[in-house]
């Protein structure tokens, strides 16, 4: 399980077991939309890049999405960077995104990554808004 909190200077990704114990969390800092660097702390071990696909590659041996990923979980093209749209989905940076199930009208709750023969499969189970 994964939980996301993300403000406009900062996201943080935290991986959990399944008994709710912290296994990873990954920080993305940014300044005016940009990303600055990357903090992956994991066991007793943090590291630090400027961007955290390659924290990712270095821990997983996996090239993740992880920067789209603040536009992506929405069901957006990230709008600094080119995409092209078909029906029900984009394709930006190599990757095809598809949303789907917004069952509010507005945030979806599935969104699929696919990019060679690698498929990524995210179900929201809840979303919710921080109060300032």
């Amino acid at each position: 399980m994964f939980d996301w909190l993300a403000t406009p200077e900062r996201d943080v990704l935290s991986l959990s077991s399944p008994l709710g114990n912290t296994l990873a969390e990954l920080s993305i800092l940014y300044q005016q939309g940009e990303i600055v660097s990357a903090t992956l702390k994991h066991g007793q071990t943090t590291e630090i890049a400027p961007d955290p696909e390659s924290l990712l590659q270095n821990l997983a041996g996996l090239t993740l999405p992880v920067s789209g990923m603040r536009w992506w979980l929405r069901g957006l093209p990230d709008p600094r960077m080119p995409f092209t749209r078909t029906d029900d989905s984009f394709s930006q940076s190599g990757w095809l995104v598809t949303a789907t199930d917004f069952r509010d009208g507005t945030l979806p709750y599935k969104i699929e990554l696919t990019r060679d023969d690698l498929r990524i499969r995210v179900m929201i189970s809840e979303w919710s808004a921080a109060v300032p």
